[in-house]
């Protein structure tokens, strides 16, 4: 009788350690966050579907010894195209994170800026939004990835072998591979699978993010130009040019903006940054950061929305998320000057003109295009009476 327990527990425990290693030979090979180098060369690797995790991108930005790097939220992941022809011969990665809040993204700008030796300079596509919104508690992708200067090396590699995330995103790596199927994001970063859903218009999507817009009413954190001023600092004393880029919205998300009285707030936002940046500037002596306001009335942001299905956009997929047309034009500007309408170079001493002048538009457009007017203020009581029932 013991002779053939002990038989069964052997039995049990081979096969344990069989699928143990078993998935430790899946995991490793699929490597579906680029954490072994003995995978990144492999032919599996084109097919990994997890490159916008932060898992992913952790890993990826300390190991590629980039020049140049690109940070935001998911308005970054989709609409800056590293592979942008601006960039030349030097090496650009997309380090957009979905979803990420000020104090992330803070964080990750560090963490690039302490892991690539060779970086000599950065964008930041940041959006007065974040500081207002509040922080919630960094995502479990945050807290399982490099980023997360706490994290437990064994735990690390230990779920990244053996847990059944990884062993998921191995499974949808074997998918992609088997039926040919590309990634949604590309080696590089950038997000190259559309937006919109298959079925889904342009229209639907942007009332969509303008009900959530309409809702927009938070308390300024004013505090946190204080980390922005570290932040930015760190990067100075390291010889890293830092480009401040605000994100665009439709003018449609103005008017909601305009609606809500958030104007003047994010003016004051946006005064506070260009005053961060003389600061640094400064203090280093010579100009090493620089902020372009693209959230603005300007005829990129003013395309028409389509009222059926079937039709397209060039600049944007909704109100929010740019396409990369418009984010080439951004990065261009940034790089050369040209064209000079899409962003606006902020100063301290022609920004109160720039306030006044986009007020202006924003007023000439709202008076020549009735139909956008009507359609916020329709959206905006459709949200508020949806509010109060819920309430």
């Amino acid at each position: 009788m013991k002779r053939a327990h002990r038989q069964y527990l052997r039995n049990y425990l081979l096969i344990v350690l069989i699928a143990a290693l078993s998935l430790i030979v899946l995991n490793g090979l699929a490597d579906p966050y680029n954490a072994y180098p003995v995978s990144r060369s492999a032919a599996l690797a084109t097919w990994r579907d997890g490159t916008q995790t932060r898992q992913f991108k952790a890993e990826t930005i300390a190991e590629g010894d980039w020049q140049v790097l690109l940070f935001g939220s998911s308005r970054a992941q989709v609409g800056l195209n590293p592979g942008n022809p601006v960039f030349g011969d030097l090496r650009v990665y997309n380090a957009g994170l979905p979803g990420a809040q000020f104090d992330e993204l803070m964080a990750v700008v560090l963490y690039g800026l302490h892991t690539n030796p060779s970086l000599g300079r950065m964008v930041i596509l940041i959006h007065p939004v974040q500081f207002f919104a509040s922080n919630s508690a960094p995502s479990a992708d945050y807290a399982k990835s490099l980023f997360n200067p706490e994290l437990d090396p064994v735990d690390y590699h230990a779920g990244n072998l053996l847990g059944a995330a990884a062993t998921e995103e191995s499974m949808h790596v074997v998918r992609n591979w088997l039926d040919q199927q590309s990634p949604s994001t590309n080696r590089l970063g950038f997000r190259t699978r559309p937006v919109l859903g298959p079925s889904q218009s342009y229209r639907q999507a942007f009332e969509q993010t303008m009900g959530n817009w309409s809702q927009s009413r938070k308390t300024y954190h004013a505090d946190r130009m204080t980390r922005l001023r570290e932040v930015l600092g760190q990067c100075a004393r390291r010889g890293v040019q830092v480009d401040l880029l605000i994100a665009p919205t439709h003018v449609l998300g103005l008017m909601i903006l305009k609606r809500n009285n958030m104007i003047g707030a994010f003016d004051t936002c946006k005064r506070d940054m260009t005053n961060v940046a003389r600061q640094v500037n400064q203090n280093a002596g010579r100009t090493m950061v620089r902020i372009y306001d693209a959230l603005i009335v300007s005829p990129w942001t003013c395309e028409p929305v389509p009222e059926g299905s079937g039709q397209s956009m060039q600049y944007f997929w909704e109100q929010v998320h740019f396409k990369d047309r418009f984010g080439d034009a951004m990065l261009q500007r940034i790089w050369t000057g040209e064209p000079s309408d899409v962003a606006v170079l902020l100063e301290s001493g022609t920004i109160d003109a720039h306030f006044q002048r986009q007020n202006t538009l924003l007023d000439d457009y709202e008076l020549a295009h009735p139909k956008d007017v009507a359609w916020v203020q329709r959206l905006a009581r459709t949200t508020t009476d949806t509010n109060s029932t819920a309430e």
